[in-house]
């Protein structure tokens, strides 16, 4: 029997490609659990939050794991249950740093490679009420409006406006499909016309980068001698608040009506739920924030945040934002992997830098480091991004781009235990990102046999080709490798983006 999957990619100047299959959500009768809801013990007893992972569990047909006190405490079942979403419900004083690092670190335990074998989210809310919104989101956002804090590229969406963070006022607006993206001349004071954007025009994705903390976002990113304070967005109660840059006036934001996503790639502290009055709760109670990405740390390295904003840019319409926030995690790993194999299983438990400026310097001691080297920078940024970027959300709610126009095909078939992954170029194209796909079963006793040089890395849960290379228009490329399934009772998944013939 041959199986085919069929999937298209996309570029942008040029081909940064990476491909996931999209799956669905519904357990299965026998073999593969899909999906597991995991929450402490604590949580699941108390009844306002167990509707929570009630409302998950009939949602997903999902199994539950429960922990005593430390979310480690869920490998063992995990790893027996082996689903392919873990979604994990926490109250705000579960939620922190080390809870994030703790999910990277244990889902990359499930067997012996070093990826990441289970796509997982975090619910959590300012109340119960607020995860139970999440939770009970079903309808798939599709994306064609785009808001923030910084310049993205608005060709990708039908319509957006962006202030750009190291100008005083400066901005660029795009107003319906197909027409002009416009330069444009503001206040200056962006804090109350981003709040009327998120009210009045409803994006369905929000971008931000410039200064943050838990509590704050600072809108304006200073350069040289112009401190660049063009107001700030604040919590206050649950509820998040704009203010202008003299701080005399305010006004509270609401958008809780419309799903949106929030992409907070290039800030410090955004994603960390510090507390109940972390400014990410803020954004799901009254800003209608449905998934979101965000550092818990001080970021100062592109890896985790804008590379996850990268890969979800670079194919619209391909892959959920979980997916792409997936696919950047492995490609982190496979980079220390590669370039840093001493220190590629490195962990660490400090992480304040904003408190103690020495941790850097006592990590790149941990490595070897005595003296300046030019792969410091990479080392150490690799390993600070790789488990400290938070994904808030049902990770199996699908919130995609809308499709543009793609320039090549990829499909997986297998027939006799030979697989084949090939991609057949439309256009010319040089990929930015590695060309891969999740596979539709996991596997086992994989060989490659051939294509070997793209350097295929290839796992019990997908495919990626490191060194694709440039792909010329009207040919095909192929890897060929063994495998076989690990479960054959599991089912075989159908992707959002293609069919299973």
């Amino acid at each position: 029997m041959t199986r085919t999957i069929r999937s298209r990619l996309s570029c942008l100047t040029v081909c940064c490609v990476f491909a996931v299959a999209t799956f669905g959500a519904a357990a299965a009768a026998s073999g593969e659990i899909l999906y597991a809801v995991v929450v402490s013990k604590r949580t699941h007893a108390d009844a306002k939050w167990n509707r929570v992972v009630d409302e998950l569990v009939t949602k997903h047909k999902a199994s539950v794991v429960e922990y005593q006190k430390d979310v480690n405490e869920a490998t063992g079942e995990l790893r027996r249950l082996m689903p392919r979403y873990a979604c994990f419900v926490a109250q705000p004083d579960e939620a922190g740093r080390m809870f994030v690092i703790g999910i990277h670190r244990l889902t990359r335990q499930m067997n012996d490679d070093p990826y990441t074998d289970i796509m997982w989210g975090i619910i959590t809310g300012y109340t119960s009420d607020d995860a139970l919104r999440i939770a009970k989101t079903k309808e798939p956002l599709i994306i064609r409006k785009a808001a923030g804090g910084i310049v993205i590229p608005l060709d990708l969406f039908d319509e957006g406006i962006c202030y750009k963070e190291t100008s005083k006022n400066e901005y660029v607006e795009k107003k319906k499909p197909g027409g002009p993206i416009e330069q444009k001349t503001g206040t200056g004071d962006d804090a109350f016309p981003l709040a009327k954007v998120i009210m009045e025009r409803k994006p369905d994705i929000f971008v931000t980068s410039g200064h943050a903390t838990e509590r704050d976002w600072q809108i304006g990113y200073p350069i040289g001698k112009d401190k660049n304070n063009k107001g700030m967005f604040w919590r206050q109660g649950g509820t998040l608040v704009a203010v202008e840059r003299n701080h005399k006036s305010a006004v509270e934001i609401h958008g809780e009506d419309h799903p949106k996503v929030l992409l907070a790639a290039g800030n410090c502290l955004m994603g960390h739920c510090i507390d109940r009055n972390a400014i990410c709760l803020a954004w799901m109670r009254t800003a209608g924030v449905t998934q979101m990405i965000g550092y818990t740390v001080n970021q100062w390295y592109p890896a985790a945040g804008f590379g996850t904003m990268n890969y979800f840019f670079s194919q619209p319409g391909h892959y959920t934002l979980n997916e792409a926030f997936y696919l950047n995690n492995q490609s982190i790993v496979y980079e220390l992997e590669t370039r840093f194999p001493k220190s590629a299983r490195a962990t660490y438990k400090e992480w304040d830098l904003a408190k103690d400026h020495t941790i850097l310097g006592r990590m790149a001691e941990t490595l070897g480091y005595t003296e300046p080297a030019p792969e410091i920078r990479d080392n150490l940024g690799l390993l600070w991004d790789r488990d400290t970027l938070a994904f808030y959300g049902d990770p199996a709610w699908e919130a995609r781009l809308a499709p543009r126009s793609l320039p090549f095909t990829q499909e997986l078939s297998s027939a006799n235990g030979v697989y084949t992954f090939r991609i057949r170029a439309t256009a010319d194209c040089t990929p930015g990102r590695q060309p891969g796909m999740i596979f539709p079963q996991r596997l086992k006793g994989i060989e490659v046999t051939k294509g070997k040089e793209m350097a295929p890395l290839v796992t019990p849960n997908f495919i990626m080709l490191m060194k694709a290379g440039k792909f010329e228009k009207g040919k095909t490329y192929e890897v060929q490798f063994k495998a076989t399934v690990a479960d054959p009772s599991s089912p075989v998944l159908k992707t959002a983006t293609g069919t299973i013939l």
